[in-house]
């Protein structure tokens, strides 16, 4: 057959088999037990009735459904007509990078502050995507791996529910956030892949400036988005007196620097984005995955699924094994 093709050829080795059985089949009909009585010799010029001269039915029946399994394990492939892949099954790799420096509580966006509104997010865009792999970094002054790459959203939210701002070095670490991201997802082999950066502040820290982090994206075809959240300027935020360990809220200068977030989307082909509020941030974060979506959906192409005769020939091979076995007990049936 044109373009016929076996998954795996070895086992037709074992076609070897079937003359070595054919020897063995043809040798025990030639002993078949019977009894002599003298004077008939004559018998022998008696014209043989059908059944005798039919009696190689049933071996060769065994010997060719010994060939079909033996093709069947084989795997024989024939190829069908390309079709259209589609790859809407498939999810993505996001890496979020996540700001908790003690600026994301200034309480800026409604009706919580920055860090919660970014958490309540962030807990949508998983209930959302349940065939997407996330990653969760957190930064500050330096920047960690919270949770790698998982499609366990469970872990992700339990995650999520413990973070708090402050918590680490303060500074905004922008560069080594998307740098500690991309190791993330760069050996991934997801046809969509992104950094998701979101930060409410200058970066001031870090051993990664955020242009070289960008440049390493862009070779690695990652892009990133950033999401610039709360109104910049002055905002509240919570002080804790050392004096007697009481939280107040004192109003405090909070820079920000729209233009280097939007030129790291620029480097990688992402889009920057600013929320001042809980909703901007989600429809911030869902603008991102309908781009992925749409760039994953690019990839597409033509595929072919070969058409399996496996089943087909095993079938067959058993059927000829038991039409073997049923007559050489039956009508083909030798009798001493």
């Amino acid at each position: 057959m044109p373009g016929l093709r076996f998954h795996d050829p070895a086992y037709l080795a074992l076609l070897a088999l079937v003359p070595l059985l054919a020897w063995l089949l043809l040798s025990r009909r030639g002993r078949v037990a019977a009894i002599a009585f003298p004077g008939a010799g004559g018998l022998s010029r008696l014209p043989r009735g059908w059944r005798v001269r039919l009696t190689w039915v049933p071996p060769v029946l065994l010997l060719g459904g010994l060939f079909v399994a033996v093709v069947a394990l084989a795997r024989p492939q024939l190829p069908t007509s390309p079709t259209q892949r589609s790859l809407t099954a498939e999810g993505l790799d996001i890496a979020v990078a996540l700001d908790l420096s003690s600026s994301m509580e200034a309480l800026d966006m409604p009706p919580a502050n920055r860090i919660e509104a970014a958490k309540a997010a962030l807990r949508d865009l998983i209930a959302r995507r349940p065939n997407d792999r996330l990653a969760l970094i957190v930064f500050s002054g330096k920047a960690y791996t919270q949770v790698p790459l998982t499609l366990d959203h469970g872990v992700l939210l339990q995650a999520i529910d413990k973070l708090q701002a402050g918590t680490l070095e303060d500074g905004t670490a922008i560069g080594d956030a998307i740098g500690v991201a991309l190791n993330r997802v760069r050996d991934s082999e997801a046809k969509g892949k992104a950094v998701v950066l979101i930060t409410d502040g200058d970066s001031n820290a870090g051993r990664l400036t955020p242009k070289d982090a960008a440049s390493l994206a862009g070779e690695l075809h990652v892009p990133v988005f950033p999401i610039l959240v709360g109104s910049g300027g002055q905002a509240r935020v919570p002080v804790r007196d050392d004096t007697d360990g009481r939280v107040r809220y004192a109003t405090v200068e909070a820079p920000v620097n729209a233009e280097l977030l939007q030129q790291l989307a620029t480097l990688t082909h992402g889009r920057f984005q600013r929320a001042t509020d809980r909703a901007d941030l989600e429809r911030g974060l869902h603008h991102v995955l309908d781009t992925m979506d749409k760039t994953r959906l690019s990839d597409g192409g033509a595929t072919s699924q070969p058409r399996e005769l496996f089943g087909g020939l095993l079938l067959a091979a058993l059927g000829l094994a038991l039409t073997s076995a049923s007559l050489g007990g039956t009508v083909f049936r030798v009798k001493p």
